[in-house]
């Protein structure tokens, strides 16, 4: 699924009104307008349903909770042609409670103040990049499928994801990832595994785009023996970040330098980050410090911008364990082919979708819309 061209299109709506549950074609056209864009591999010969509409049909049974093709998906469809309703949804949130509305929270205390304080970052965006194993899918070798992927800072929002051949690893993959996205004036912030010179050139030379590699590690001894020489003992902490959320609070540090000359390619700053966790009796519960560098200059991100892009750069974990835990993709036991990264796609779509409604809570949301499977296609319509 070319995912750099229909998925920012697709989520671009703000909000999704409420109205009633009658659909009609041209509701949904948008939608299938993108998921046209989608190749048909498929001889002619026999083809009875357009790719855009199977896929749109595959969206919806993902947003009422299916988890699987056949068992769910192609039960959802059945049902949906007949118009008919469920007590509960399939898959994930299924309980007989009663009918809620799903939740219209919106972000948490001080999100507006967090967003405000990156109004005026000199960016296009920034994107993390990161891997993921589909644990309970199996290949024919035994590994489970890993897939990489690109989110959008600040949103659920994947636009673009990539199967990681057992052959190979994520580092060469990176390229095939980002290559078809037009990332000029972007930041792409990066873990140690893909702290790589020749990662670094291809943002740098052929995407036009910043790199952020928020950690340097083992991998690169060299590069962390001259991180860790610099004079950090005499730099002032830049700026601070504070928050509490999850029985837990958390004080992030940054200290920022030049690059030194010729350490890494386009390198033009280097920071060190220290992450301080305490228990809210206050007793401190861990210490992390990380070293990382930059091709951004201290003109396009400030201290206090590195620092969230640091911070933010770990959106893309909360983004995995929503795919565990709300739609069970570990427990996924899709092993075909392309299944499980169709599969992983759509719970993205879904998942992006929610969030472009305005809701953050997407498990009450699932369980809402697939107690009414019409009531799918219209979320869809409206958001799209």
């Amino acid at each position: 699924m070319p995912a750099q061209s229909v998925m920012p299109a697709v989520l671009s709506s703000t909000a999704a009104r409420s109205c009633d549950l009658r659909v009609g074609a041209a509701d949904c056209g948008q939608l299938l307008e993108l998921l046209s864009l989608v190749p048909d591999p498929r001889c002619r010969r026999g083809v009875r349903h357009t790719v855009a509409s199977i896929l749109a049909i595959a969206a919806a049974a993902v947003l009422a909770g299916c988890t699987s093709f056949l068992a769910e998906v192609a039960g959802f469809a059945s049902l949906a042609s007949a118009g008919g309703d469920q007590a509960d949804p399939p898959g994930p949130g299924g309980s007989g409670r009663q009918q809620e509305q799903p939740g219209q929270e919106r972000r948490e205390q001080g999100g507006e103040g967090q967003d405000a304080a990156r109004a005026d970052m000199p960016l296009a965006g920034a994107l993390s990049v990161d891997g993921k194993a589909a644990r309970g899918a199996r290949q024919a070798d035994g590994r489970a499928v890993h897939l990489l992927s690109a989110l959008v800072h600040g949103t659920r929002y994947v636009i673009a994801q990539r199967n990681v051949a057992h052959k190979t690893n994520e580092i060469p993959q990176v390229k095939e990832l980002l290559g078809p996205l037009d990332l000029r004036g972007w930041a792409v912030t990066l873990d140690a595994m893909h702290c790589q010179r020749e990662t670094a050139r291809f943002l740098a030379e052929d995407k036009k785009a910043a790199y952020v590699f928020t950690a340097a590690k083992d991998n690169q001894p060299g590069l962390v023996a001259k991180l860790d020489a610099l004079p950090w003992q005499n730099v002032p902490v830049s700026h601070v970040m504070t928050g509490r959320g999850h029985g837990r609070q958390e004080t992030r540090t940054i200290q920022v330098l030049p690059a030194p000359d010729g350490i890494w390619p386009y390198a033009r700053q280097v920071f060190l980050v220290e992450r301080y966790v305490y228990d809210l009796a206050g007793t401190r519960t861990s210490a992390v410090a990380a070293l990382g560098l930059t091709a951004l200059t201290a003109a396009q991100a400030s201290p206090e911008r590195l620092n969230w892009l640091v911070r933010d750069h770990w959106g893309i974990e909360a983004m995995h364990w929503l795919r565990d835990t709300v739609f069970g993709e570990d427990h996924s036991q899709l092993r075909r082919g392309s299944a499980p990264q169709i599969m992983a796609g759509l719970r993205n779509l879904t998942a992006g979708l929610i969030h472009a409604s305005g809701r953050i809570a997407i498990a009450p949301t699932l369980r809402w819309v697939g107690r009414n499977s019409i009531r799918a296609l219209q979320f869809l319509s409206q958001t799209a």
